[in-house]
């Protein structure tokens, strides 16, 4: 076997880990826009170096006060009551906490304990499930996710219909990505019919664009899984762009209280769907648009949450994957150790087998003993 496709198979075995499961200086991409279907974009020219990124990773963290908020939350020990309400609200802050310090294994557990003592069709609940959902699909439970949307579905109540458009436009990408096309096309469905229902009430009218951007990124996730890889670049942006045309109305919902618990601004939401875009474009060959979109999403993951969090794992994971594809070996192989060494760091995430085998594998590299990696 070619040496070069010997080490390409060892790095893709490490991002296949991630991806299998999505400024003020020129370093960091902006937003392009949205590209005609059938129209071939302009390549982008990318930095020649991932030093500057090497160099700050550890520069950013998470708000200290925010952290140090949360791990007093996780050293609570469980009330000692049967009252359900007590018990429900206690995990469910706590797989909130635990979230905030990327730590998705305690997330999971936390709210499927929450789920034992919801009161269904809440408000509360409703928001916890759909936490749950996220929770289990970052960490590649991706039938478990699914099971908990419909669980989740049947207990939206008429009088928060608006909770459907979101809610089925994540069970459209769920569905989509099991290759359950029918379905994800269902749940699209149900979601544009309840858009076009209510969008003129006035909830809908501080949440047409967030509920626009969900609608853009099941469609998206339809169009990636059928193969339909221009399309769903421009679902993907064109989600993107609701996202940021969503933030005066977002302000506004927070007036009026009507964000949920740890809601985030949205920026997990971007850095996901920038993650799409760029594996979309690695697909297509736009390696330089592709690196330029990963690296606005690790900085941003970053900067949310610090470099010990599963999507920052992720983010570097497909950046060492286009780094790869591009030639350029010996930064891919630094990426994805840097990516290895947070996943080592985070402490949170479940053995994946042959982590290590992969690790020992890449260090190899640099060495010249290319057969034994």
């Amino acid at each position: 076997m070619p040496i070069r496709l010997l080490f390409r198979l060892v790095l893709a075995v490490c991002c296949s880990i991630a991806i299998g499961i999505v400024p003020a200086s020129p370093v960091w991409a902006q937003d392009k826009p949205e590209q005609e279907p059938g129209r071939e974009a302009p390549q982008a020219a990318a930095p020649r170096s991932i030093s500057d990124v090497l160099q700050i990773l550890d520069q950013y963290k998470p708000d200290p006060g925010s952290i140090a908020k949360a791990q007093a939350t996780l050293k609570l020990s469980p009330p000692e009551t049967t009252d359900q309400n007590a018990l429900f609200q206690f995990y469910f802050d706590r797989g909130l906490a635990a979230g905030r310090l990327s730590d998705n294994v305690e997330t999971i557990a936390s709210l499927r304990k929450a789920r034992d003592s919801m009161t269904p069709g809440s408000p509360q609940a409703l928001q916890m499930l759909i936490s749950l959902a996220s929770a289990e699909f970052l960490g590649g439970n991706i039938l478990n996710a699914q099971q908990v949307l419909r669980e989740r579905l049947v207990q939206i109540p008429r009088n928060l219909s608006g909770a459907i458009i979101s809610h089925e436009g994540f069970a459209a990408q769920i569905n989509a990505i099991l290759g359950d096309f029918d379905a994800a096309r269902v749940s699209l469905r149900n979601a544009e019919a309840t858009f076009k229902r209510i969008a003129l009430s006035p909830v809908g009218q501080i949440s047409r664009h967030i509920w626009t951007a969900s609608l853009e990124r099941g469609r998206a996730e339809i169009f990636r899984a059928e193969g339909k890889l221009v399309e769903a670049e421009a679902a993907y942006r064109k989600a993107l762009f609701e996202l940021e045309a969503d933030e005066p109305d977002r302000q506004v919902r927070a007036s009026k209280g009507l964000l949920p618990p740890g809601e985030d601004g949205n920026s997990s939401l971007r850095s996901a769907l920038l993650r799409r875009v760029s594996i979309i474009q690695r697909q297509m060959g736009r390696l330089g648009e592709a690196e330029l979109n990963i690296r606005t999403s690790l900085k941003n993951t970053l900067e949310r949450a610090g470099r010990y969090s599963v999507e920052s794992v992720i983010d570097m994971q497909i950046f060492s994957f286009i780094l790869l594809e591009q030639g350029r070996f010996a930064e891919a192989t630094l990426m994805s150790r840097e990516s290895l060494k947070s996943l080592d760091g985070s402490g949170a995430q479940p053995p994946i087998p042959g982590r290590d085998r992969c690790a020992q594998g890449i260090q190899l590299d640099p060495r010249g003993q290319w057969e034994m990696g």
